[in-house]
């Protein structure tokens, strides 16, 4: 990471010693925001989130933990239309004109994969919050939170990305899972919705985290010990806006890979199952609610980005992270 700007731009970028800090602060966070208690206060700093995708998630919990560390938004929401991108200004010119503005960072969603270039021309930190086909870093970091939380650890760890394995969050959170020791993933999705060798590659030139990636047919999927065996069990929807295949084998690819109470009945009590949302009909059995069980962990999940985004906030402000780690 660039030690001036403190860029967020991809989860190749985190040790884990950074991620460690990074629950760290935001468990502390969290604690105070249940408790009412201080929260760092980060009076006169000012980020702006520049969405050229649709958000709710990842947009309202970065602006929210903004405000709760006392900090001001500037939203443009729907910037390529909203914003002079869609008077025909390049992204360059944007960024430049935006990395100028006195603002303490840029919290953007690109539709294309970008960031990393568009970040040379900012003057303040650029967060990634999600990077057209490419990562969701941030995303990476709640998810770590929440199966830390939910598990109790982040090393020996078996996790099934099952769906879109092409999906930003997949890529982000099995990069990121490559930073601790004896972990497995095992990416379960359609053959053409594979992840891309390049990233694959990373995987094993890492070493540190073993790799399966088994086509499994759907006929076959049920007979197998796979879901017994899973510690945290990744599910994605099927990203038709992203046109990798045709709409007739996204329909194809939903109904062979769906996720459903048999699966879910044949997994451990303490696996944990995790989606990063929004959509979540046409890949999941719309019974599968945390009232149906426990082990459904998606809305937990998604909560865990306000105190995850503060910590994150409050490293990218100073350079420091709430709290000595105990870890």
């Amino acid at each position: 990471m660039n030690p001036k700007l403190r860029h967020v731009l991809s989860a190749r970028d985190f040790t884990r010693e950074f991620i460690e800090g990074i629950i760290a602060s935001a468990a502390v966070m969290e604690k105070a925001l249940v408790e009412k208690t201080v929260l760092p206060n980060h009076a006169g700093r000012v980020i702006s989130t520049f969405f050229f995708e649709r958000s709710t998630r990842t947009r309202i919990s970065f602006e929210d933990a903004a405000h709760l560390l006392g900090a001001q938004v500037i939203p443009c929401e729907n910037a390529k239309e909203s914003s002079s991108v869609g008077k025909g200004e390049s992204y360059e010119d944007t960024f430049r004109v935006l990395g100028g503005y006195p603002l303490d960072a840029i919290i953007c969603r690109s539709d294309k994969s970008n960031l990393g270039e568009l970040a040379r021309f900012s003057q303040v930190p650029i967060i990634s919050a999600g990077d057209g086909g490419g990562e969701h870093p941030t995303q990476a970091l709640l998810d770590l939170y929440t199966i830390w939380k939910e598990i109790g650890r982040l090393d020996e760890l078996c996790v099934l990305l099952h769906g879109d394995l092409q999906s930003r969050p997949v890529r982000s959170l099995a990069i990121a899972l490559s930073s601790f020791e004896r972990n497995m993933s095992i990416f379960v999705g359609p053959e053409k919705l594979q992840l891309e060798k390049e990233t694959m590659e990373f995987f094993f030139l890492s070493r540190r985290m073993e790799v399966r990636t088994p086509f499994v047919p759907p006929v076959l999927d049920l007979r197998l010990k796979l879901w017994e065996e899973v510690d945290v069990v990744y599910l994605t929807r099927f990203q038709d806006e992203r046109k990798v295949i045709s709409p007739e084998e996204y329909a194809v690819a939903r109904r062979d890979f769906f996720f459903s109470p048999d699966k879910l009945g044949k997994m451990q009590k303490h696996a944990r199952v995790l989606h990063p949302l929004p959509k979540r009909d046409d890949e999941v059995d719309p019974a599968l609610t945390p009232e149906f069980d426990h082990r459904i962990a998606w809305f937990r999940q998604a909560h865990n980005g306000v105190p995850v985004r503060m910590a994150l906030l409050h490293w990218v402000f100073t350079g420091e992270f709430y709290n000595p780690p105990l870890w």
